[in-house]
């Protein structure tokens, strides 16, 4: 271990400074949470380093820079807007899905600082990259998730830096061009431009999102039908611009780039091809993590360190997070880097299985091991997120991934040469002969038998057990040491105690969760068996979006109760009473440990205070601006604890104990 962080010194400094990063991102308590890692983590540097009178600064030092860099650019919790107001709009990115949608930097004389922002346009507008906008719109904090383990939207975009969404009707106008030059835009106008000779060259609307997909990283085209195939056969990564494209790209670079002897010139020129190639596809994150990825690798190749991948790595991290903290909690980022770990750690150890002497079974022996080890490092995150594993993914990959090449040649070489006659109409046959076998063998994997089974939760818990597992087998495999084999065989009993005490410890407890979805509040139980709906029907979308994958994960479907939301509810569970308080009251004196508000709750919280007993507050989503301003400024000088569906990212669980 030693030896391993001498040949590589970019490690240990980046693995502090992401350490710090996550402290400034996660920790409340700065302070204290800042002093405890810098002593733990010092620690640690001491034994990777066998040096024994190490001083504190640096560790201390890049500790302190991720943690200063989160903290200064963590992502605010903005305040919605009670009535429509102005704001002057600068476009960042456009989407064209179901609805017209865009990523904006919003501007208003009511609010001191830009707001970041994802707005929806009524289906008459239309936008462009390069024009400023006046628009009257409403700015709302984002729908949370609907139930735990769900995707979370507002999380999501919270970690892109968006705290704020709205939807603009009619009242937008231009103002003009924007006087302001941004790399990013114009790499989107560019991205754009491209994208309309694929569509002039390419008329199948399925080829050439396809091509659109895997050449520029335009993926406004892909319907959930086409993603969902490649999902099902492990190839999604085909349909996004990543480390696969730009390796492939990097080698034909490369090979182009031969007869030029002087090698610091052939550097330059290929990071300048690469960067372009980034350029062109709108500066994606995933592609500006695979070009800084193998700009390293060439830097260090040229300067004679071309085996040290594990420094490449590093440094693309350290550059990536310091550019944006906020990168290291996105999927991509964790998927991107967890593959090509997988790749430089176990390929090895999956070639030693097999040592063909034919030269082709040699290329097919380390296609499927590239494949394998990157499957086997992201896999166990890919089921904490998607919660499915295509069965048939090395077959695909097998059969699909050669195919990436020539269609990647195929399509620079169109994009360039499309103007010329008779060239150019070739070079779109054979893209669209390229495209077609790609989908009829994705087709042809996606109707063989349990190419998808049914979903998988698992929890954090069992996914850090899973890595930790991987990491001790693979010191066993390398030093041979019986210790690592017994602690990886250890986990999983260790998980199943926690498991175990977990379970005991939640068994004299019931849970109720409280949640606001799309205008509606509902009660689920613990169990997640029936739900108390407050109104008299159901919001279409709560069905799609909540009921139906809550009855895939339970393996049954949900009991519905509708209650009016004029009703006064009051529910009586064992130990625990909720009273659903609308306009109306209950006639007598009532103790209560939640009282639940609604928009319909009229009456002031002082005439209430007179008439219930209640030991905590909840407002549900439905309750308006000042209304719930009212509420909280009562429960401050009361000093009850109040829970707001509405600006809460996470629902309201109660848990209580059972009664014997």
């Amino acid at each position: 271990m030693y030896h391993f962080f001498r040949q590589n010194p970019l490690l240990r400094p980046t693995l502090f400074f992401l350490a710090g990063t996550l402290l400034g991102l996660y920790s409340a308590y700065w302070f204290f949470g800042v002093a405890i890692g810098i002593m733990l983590l010092a620690q640690v540097w001491v034994r990777l380093a066998k040096v024994y009178r190490i001083h504190f600064i640096l560790p201390a030092l890049f500790l302190f820079l991720g943690f200063a860099l989160a903290w200064l650019q963590q992502t605010p919790i903005e305040t919605e807007d009670e009535t429509p107001q102005e704001y002057v709009l600068e476009i960042q990115r456009i989407k064209q899905g179901k609805r017209l949608q865009a990523e904006a930097v919003l501007l208003s004389k009511h609010r001191s600082h830009p707001i970041k922002a994802i707005l929806f346009f009524s289906d008459s507008l239309s936008l462009s990259l390069d024009s400023l906008y006046q628009v009257r719109c409403k700015l709302e904090r984002p729908q949370a998730a609907l139930f735990p383990g769900f995707f979370d939207y507002r999380e999501y975009l919270h970690n892109k830096g968006i705290s704020l969404t709205a939807f603009v009707r009619e009242d937008m106008q231009t103002l003009g061009p924007n006087p302001q030059f941004r790399i990013k835009t114009t790499a989107l106008a560019w991205q754009a431009k491209l994208a309309r000779r694929i569509d002039q060259a390419i008329p199948k609307t399925e080829d050439r999102a396809i091509l659109k997909a895997m050449l520029l990283g335009d993926q406004q085209d892909l319907d959930n039908e086409l993603r969902s195939g490649f999902a099902q056969t492990g190839t999604l990564h085909l349909l996004a611009v990543s480390g696969m494209h730009v390796g492939i790209l990097y080698l034909l670079i490369g090979f182009a780039l031969k007869p030029i002897r002087n090698k610091w010139l052939q550097l330059f020129l290929s990071l300048l091809l690469l960067w372009t190639y980034a350029f062109l596809t709108g500066l994606s994150p995933s592609v500006q993590r695979a070009v800084t990825m193998f700009s390293m690798l060439g830097i260090g190749k040229t300067w004679g360190r071309g085996s040290s991948i594990y420094n490449a790595l590093a440094f693309a991290a350290f550059a990536l997070v310091l550019a944006d903290p906020y990168s290291m909690l996105q999927l991509g980022f964790q998927l991107s880097f967890l593959a090509v770990l997988g790749i430089v750690l176990f390929t090895p150890l999956f070639e030693r299985l097999w040592s063909p002497e034919n030269k082709w079974l040699q290329k097919l022996r380390t296609l499927l091991s590239v494949s394998l080890a990157a499957q086997v490092s992201t896999t166990l995150l890919s089921l904490y997120y998607f919660h499915h594993f295509p069965t048939w993914f090395l077959l695909s990959n097998v059969l699909l991934v050669p195919l990436a090449a020539p269609l990647m040649c195929g399509g620079i070489a169109l994009l360039i040469l499309q103007d010329i006659p008779i060239l150019g109409e070739i070079l779109a046959l054979l893209c669209q002969a390229l495209l077609q076998l790609i989908q009829v063998v994705n087709q042809g994997i996606q109707s063989l038998p349990l190419a998808y089974p049914g979903p998988v939760y698992p929890s954090l818990i069992w996914i850090c057990a899973g890595y930790s597992i991987l990491i001790l087998l693979l010191l066993w495999w390398k030093e041979q040491q019986v210790r690592h084999l017994l602690r990886a065989l250890a986990i999983p009993n260790l998980v199943l105690l926690f498991g175990f005490y977990q379970s005991n410890l939640i068994s004299n407890q019931r849970q109720v969760l409280m949640l606001n979805a799309f205008g509606q509040t509902m009660l689920l139980d613990e169990n997640a068996s029936s739900i108390l709906v407050l109104s008299d029907s159901l919001n279409p979308r709560i069905k799609t979006e909540l009921l139906e994958p809550l009855a895939e994960r339970n393996g049954k479907q949900l009991k519905l109760q509708f209650i009016s939301s004029d009703s006064c509810l009051h529910l009586q569970c064992d130990s625990l009473s909720i009273l659903k308080a609308g306009n109306a009251l209950p006639a007598d004196s009532l103790a209560v440990d939640f009282l639940w508000v609604n928009e319909r709750m009229k009456k002031a919280p002082e005439m209430l205070a007179e008439r219930l007993l209640f030991r905590n507050i909840v407002l549900d989503g439905t309750c308006r601006f000042s209304q719930r301003k009212r509420w909280q400024e009562f429960a401050s000088k009361r000093g009850i604890p109040l829970f707001d569906l509405r600006e809460n990212p996470k629902q309201v669980l109660i848990a209580y104990g059972r009664t014997r």
